[in-house]
């Protein structure tokens, strides 16, 4: 099923990445996705990879379309570092340090996936990581018994939600 397509858009929510026994088992289908791609080899993976965080409107600092691609343009060699040169790279990037509060998000994530980018890193310099909201900025609204809980906006204007596909096309 995998072995003939074009690119691989894996989806990762906030709850997950923050679950390490999750993010294992994420891992784990990742590879054996990787592993079907490549017909068992794993080498030289020749199709785009995006890694999308989902839910991005109930991350702290997430504000707009500027924060989607995490990879700028102008950091792909980036790709070629280590792990830790890779994320504080990323980190430094205007669009993602002009919010202090995004960046630590940022930061927390990537540390959280680790084990994907040093899977990932070995195998493709063709990958990105987007942050999407299906739906736009959430509120937080009162219910009568005086509780707060998440609501989507009256009109859904999702973040993001293109940019993998417009990538994956490029």
């Amino acid at each position: 099923y995998f072995q003939s397509c074009d690119a691989i858009l894996f989806l990762l929510s906030p709850e997950m990445i923050a679950d390490p026994r999750k993010c294992e088992r994420e891992m784990m289908n990742f590879t054996v996705m990787i592993n079907q791609v490549t017909e068992g080899g794993g080498k030289g993976l020749r199709i785009p990879i995006g890694l999308m965080v989902t839910k991005a409107d109930g991350i702290a600092g997430f504000e707009n379309e500027s924060q989607v691609a995490l990879i700028g343009r102008k950091a792909d060699y980036l790709k070629a570092k280590s792990f830790k040169e890779f994320v504080d790279g990323i980190c430094n990037q205007y669009h993602v340090a002009r919010n202090i509060v995004f960046q630590e998000q940022v930061r927390k994530t990537l540390g959280n996936l680790a084990l994907f980018f040093d899977f990932l890193m070995t195998l493709s310099m063709e990958f990105q990581v987007f942050f999407v909201s299906s739906v736009g900025h959430v509120r937080k609204a009162e219910t009568p018994d005086g509780k707060l809980v998440t609501r989507p906006p009256e009109d859904p204007d999702g973040i993001g939600v293109k940019a993998p596909f417009l990538w994956v096309v490029e």
